[in-house]
């Protein structure tokens, strides 16, 4: 790795950088200049403290047109929710949720049809500010 202070090829691990959502970024140490960066150096979020994934949520938000007032509350909300489901063990992504035996792909795909009808049947859904489609919800379950 070349450092991008110095452009030395002396550069070392130096720990690691946990995020709020637990994500851990590799920080390295350039013996050539002394300067410490982090592998999302050189990247529009490389000094930011919050995880990637809220900024995305907080851009699609404001693109959607919501105030940035409300993202900011509702994110707020979401960071409360995401934390209490670690602290209650509730997996992130439905792909963790799934046992051992069902996390291939092939079973993964398997199970996609009826897992979107029943999504689709859920009386919450109706709730939502846009009635997703079958597809719609495969396709989010493919994203997740």
């Amino acid at each position: 790795m070349e450092c991008p202070h110095c452009q030395e090829q002396k550069v070392v691990k130096n720990g690691k950088t946990y995020h709020q959502d637990g994500k851990a970024f590799q920080n390295y140490l350039c013996k050539g200049c002394g300067k410490q960066f982090n592998e999302r150096i050189r990247t529009p979020i490389s000094r930011l403290k919050i995880p990637a994934n809220v900024v995305s949520l907080a851009l699609n938000m404001r693109t959607e047109g919501m105030e940035i007032r409300a993202s900011g509350r509702v994110l707020k909300k979401a960071q409360a929710l995401e934390a209490l489901n670690r602290q209650v063990d509730i997996p992130a992504t439905i792909k963790d949720a799934l046992s051992e035996q069902c996390k291939s792909e092939e079973v993964f795909m398997s199970h996609l049809e009826v897992m979107a009808d029943l999504a689709y049947d859920d009386q919450c859904t109706g709730a939502n500010p846009h009635y997703p489609s079958i597809a719609d919800l495969k396709e989010l379950m493919l994203n997740a």
